[in-house]
């Protein structure tokens, strides 16, 4: 359908440098099927815990909607946003009949004024954490204007390919997001140099000999590491490295 080609888009999503690049190239891929109302929407928690926006989104909505959705506190009663915090990851089809069977007044209010503002059908895919399957972060509505029996013809032809498309995306910018929010690297340098031998397999003794270091300082850099990390074990702190990017194993 107008040149749409999901294998090609695929192929850029992850070759993308940044999310907002990445996030163009979503956009511009889907519109060549009528996905013109994308939402990407992930949790948190360090700006909940500070009392800030608990959800933080990349969205082609526009800034007068964004700006009404986070002062009304919308995300309390946003049906997607519920479903995610139930950790129910299925993705699912969403559209106008479905708004009306929402048993939540307050969820259904929320998803009608979504639709005025533009989000009528859509392919919505519960998106979880590279750390663990089994828990949703976020989640992504590939939505559109479109009609419901327009949208239908769509996913059935490209349903499948949407869903991989928005996991895709998602642990592509994922782990550069959670690096904005902390900042370009949590760890030293010599930190980094303890975790990704302990990676590789290496005891503290070894670790200790390959970097020169007395044992207690490898020590010490490992258990920084691991607080920074916010990790309970130290099997734990070298993988939230490695998906954050911290370390790289060859």
């Amino acid at each position: 359908m107008n040149g749409f080609d999901g294998n090609a888009l695929i192929h850029d999503l992850a070759a993308a440098k940044t999310p907002v690049e990445r996030f163009d190239i979503l956009t511009q891929g889907l519109a060549k099927l009528g996905l013109d109302t994308v939402n990407y929407g992930f949790f948190d928690t360090r700006a909940a815990e500070m009392g800030e926006t608990p959800i933080q989104f990349l969205t082609t909505m526009s800034e007068d909607w964004m700006r009404y959705y986070y002062e009304r506190s919308l995300e309390d009663s946003d049906p997607h946003v519920t479903r995610v915090k139930a950790s129910k990851i299925t993705p699912y089809l969403w559209n106008e009949s479905v708004i009306r069977r929402v048993a939540s007044s307050a969820e259904r209010h929320t998803a009608m004024e979504a639709t005025e503002a533009g989000l009528r059908s859509a392919l919505c895919v519960p998106l979880t954490s590279p750390l663990n399957p089994f828990a949703p972060v976020g989640g992504i509505t590939l939505g559109s204007s479109l009609g419901e029996e327009a949208f239908k013809r769509v996913m059935q032809e490209h349903g499948a390919t949407l869903a991989s498309i928005a996991h895709v995306f998602h642990h592509a910018s994922i782990r550069q997001l959670w690096h904005a929010r902390d900042g370009n690297k949590l760890l030293t340098a010599r930190e980094r140099d303890c975790v990704r031998y302990l990676a590789e397999g290496k005891r503290q003794d070894g670790i200790a000999q390959a970097l020169g270091l007395a044992r207690v300082t490898v020590e010490m850099h490992l258990r920084a590491a691991r607080q920074k990390l916010g990790a309970q074990t130290l099997n734990e702190a070298v993988a939230k490295a490695l998906v954050l990017g911290e370390i790289t194993i060859d």
